[in-house]
């Protein structure tokens, strides 16, 4: 049967003005995906690129936490869908911006429709680079996702754990051939650590990005509103590097 779902055009038309759609995978949560998302939207902003992130992650939104934004509502232009807000120079959209931090109870295909609902409406202006952070793991929405927007690229967050790098491997072995993975990023990194995650590279085939060291105050940062402040005296340097290794592999 022919697809007439006419949200698929809208995120086509809508996605076809942004040069680099960079997609956030984890094998599980824990691992720091959305401070490596947010991280990466906030250094290719300073680096003159015009960035954009969109959280997907509907169950646990996080982004808005590092961005220290809490929504005051939308730019909204009238049968053209939705402009998102900026924030540090960065286009930003999650969940929370329509219904704040209360839960929302969804499951399966109605996980997957409010997916595609927001990427359809959202006008990211031309935007050179959308990172967009996932839910962790390889679900259905997100595979479904994966056929819904044209080209995507696709970097691996993992910590220095067993059980990360193996389930890694896995997705690894799941994506491969069938999307552009452009690398791996190591988080959380301590003592022998990133020799670890590297292996997984060289195994694997798959390009190293970079990693980041672990911030035992991380989330006393995040708590106190000032990751922003955080980033420019403690991340912002490996993040360069890790974006400038993105850039020269599109």
């Amino acid at each position: 049967m022919m697809d007439i779902d006419p949200r698929k055009y809208g995120i086509r038309r809508n996605l076809s003005s942004v040069n680099n759609i960079l997609i956030i995978l984890s094998s599980k949560g824990g691992v720091g995906k959305t401070f490596i998302s947010t991280s990466l939207a906030l250094a290719l902003r300073e680096l003159n690129y015009s960035s954009a992130l969109l959280d997907l992650d509907f169950t646990n939104p996080g982004c808005h936490l590092f961005l220290n934004y809490r929504p005051k509502g939308l730019d909204i232009t009238e049968e053209k869908g939705i402009v998102p807000p900026e924030i540090f120079g960065i286009k930003f959209l999650s969940i929370i911006s329509f219904i704040g931090e209360r839960p929302l109870p969804l499951r399966g295909t109605d996980i997957t429709n409010l997916f595609i609902e927001l990427l359809a409406i959202a006008r990211w202006g031309g935007a050179e680079y959308l990172i967009i952070d996932t839910p962790p793991g390889i679900r259905d929405e997100i595979l479904n996702i994966l056929t819904y927007i044209d080209n995507p690229k696709i970097i691996l967050v993992t910590t220095p754990s067993i059980l990360s790098i193996t389930s890694s491997r896995m997705i690894i072995e799941l994506l491969r051939g069938k999307y552009r993975i452009l690398g791996i990023i190591g988080n959380m990194l301590v003592e022998n650590g990133e020799r670890l995650i590297k292996n997984l590279s060289t195994d694997m085939n798959i390009k190293y990005l970079g990693g980041i060291k672990h911030y035992s105050q991380l989330d006393n940062y995040l708590y106190n509103g000032e990751f922003p402040k955080v980033f420019d005296k403690y991340i912002k340097n490996d993040v360069m590097d890790i974006v400038r290794e993105i850039v020269t592999s599109l």
